[in-house]
């Protein structure tokens, strides 16, 4: 699986070093459906605030 993204170096480098692939509700939702959604649709459950909406992303697409 190849990874592609437009992210800040810096928060990619945070949000691995933190695992915060394990709590991110966007990650959750890609591994669980097929097709697209907004951010912004899915529930706010990110215990660790690990998602972009929190971080230095204001909104995006899974």
């Amino acid at each position: 699986m190849e990874e592609v993204n437009e992210l800040p170096p810096d928060w990619v480098e945070h949000y691995t070093n933190h695992r915060f692939m394990l709590f991110d509700p966007v990650v959750r939702w890609a591994y669980g459906n097929v097709g697209t959604c907004r951010w912004s649709d899915l529930p706010l459950d990110d215990p660790k605030k690990s998602s972009g909406r929190r971080r230095p992303l204001a909104c995006g697409t899974a």
